[in-house]
């Protein structure tokens, strides 16, 4: 899910959309996608390609610190 107030939530994500690329890599799964995420510097910022239904579309999460 995506919590409230959380770096995902200002990067627009929502509940239901699918991480399909990771800094233009592929993620196979949800677990995936969270190690992956943990393991990143978001001070330097992240690129999520994201499935919200028939629709793909891009965000950056960074932490702006």
């Amino acid at each position: 899910g995506v919590d409230p107030g959380s770096l995902a939530e200002r990067a627009g994500l929502r509940e239901g959309d699918v991480i399909a690329q990771i800094d233009g890599v592929a993620v196979a799964s949800a677990a995936e996608a969270g190690a992956r995420l943990r393991a990143a510097d978001l001070r330097k910022g992240v690129r999520l390609r994201i499935i919200r239904g028939d629709y793909g579309r891009f965000v950056v999460l960074r932490d702006q610190g």
